[in-house]
């Protein structure tokens, strides 16, 4: 299973995806350059596997973020109240998710650095994103998360393995279609008539 992790520099996409892994929070980690990959073994409905890219928020890099997001099964959009402009930040991203998801991709909303009062979406915040994710009829589900203290990882875990099971059964059912096609489509072997 891909994920890929977009949004703006320091909102967090680096600790979440080193605890969604399972490796322990790192105050000090350093600003992603390019994309950093991660990857554990994960049951899912897809794989046995879960792929992570993290990709670098800094706009100098966001020409290369195709190449990590393309044929993702999740993206995940980190959100985080304490960057200056968040609400355009999450417009801008939605509309990234727009312009460059597949047709499988699902995405996921997360806001993240919760353990600080500030930082959790009120109302307006959750009415503003579902909003934007209407204009675009964009289905996801809105998170929170706290690497620091690890809350919301368990829903995340539990959000990816459901997102898993929709993608398998969207894959069996454009299987059964191309199967169907490739049926209907195959020339009839009728001979001559002899009159």
């Amino acid at each position: 299973m891909k994920v890929c992790l977009i949004g703006d520099s320091g909102v967090g996409k680096t600790c979440m995806s080193n605890s969604i892994i399972g490796n322990s929070f790192n105050q000090f980690s350093s600003t992603t350059i390019g994309a950093l990959y991660l990857c554990k073994d994960y049951q899912s409905a897809l794989d046995n596997k879960l792929s992570i890219w993290d990709t670098a928020g800094q706009e100098r890099y966001r020409s290369l973020i195709p190449m990590y997001a393309r044929c993702s099964n999740v993206l995940i959009l980190v959100v985080c109240k304490e960057k200056y402009n968040w609400q355009e930040s999450v417009s801008y991203w939605i509309d990234y998710y727009f312009k460059f998801a597949t047709i499988d991709s699902k995405l996921l909303v997360i806001f993240s650095k919760v353990d600080k009062e500030d930082n959790k979406p009120n109302a307006d915040d959750l009415k503003l994103i579902n909003e934007i994710l209407d204009q675009n009829s964009i289905e996801a589900n809105i998170l929170l998360h706290s690497s620091l203290t690890g809350s919301g990882l368990d829903i995340i875990h539990q959000e990816l393995f459901k997102l898993s099971l929709k993608i398998r059964d969207s894959q069996v059912e454009k299987n059964i279609i191309k199967q169907t096609i490739k049926i209907t489509n195959t020339p009839s072997k009728e001979c001559c008539i002899i009159v």
